[in-house]
């Protein structure tokens, strides 16, 4: 049984899903996705995400795998836009291009907490 990563003292103020395409995923295709689901964010919300759980879900693999990697990106009141961006991108580029992943499509959840 796999554990569940859950932030409880913040509210879901919005859940951005996509296919990536195979991996490894390029930064431009992954700060497009971050910069869209914040600017739908701020449609209704005037401050950033407090925390970001994220969820990696790799097609099968030849060993008929599909694995799935969460992880949550929690951020301080010093946190700005760009260093939430850098933060997101590298992290999801990094497990995305680990030898792993490579070359498997990846769809990807991320559910935004204020």
């Amino acid at each position: 049984m796999s554990p569940q990563l859950h932030v409880t003292t913040h509210e879901i103020c919005y859940q951005e899903t996509a296919h990536l395409g195979i991996t490894p995923v390029s930064h431009d295709r992954l700060r497009a996705f971050y910069r869209g689901a914040l600017a739908k964010i701020q449609e209704t919300h005037t401050r950033l995400p407090h925390a970001m759980e994220v969820v990696l879900r790799f097609e099968e693999n030849s060993h008929n795998a599909r694995d799935t990697i969460e992880f949550v990106i929690r951020n301080t009141e010093r946190t700005t836009m760009q260093d939430q961006l850098s933060g997101f991108v590298h992290m999801v580029h990094g497990l995305c291009a680990h030898p792993n992943g490579r070359g498997r499509g990846v769809d990807i959840e991320v559910n935004f907490f204020l």
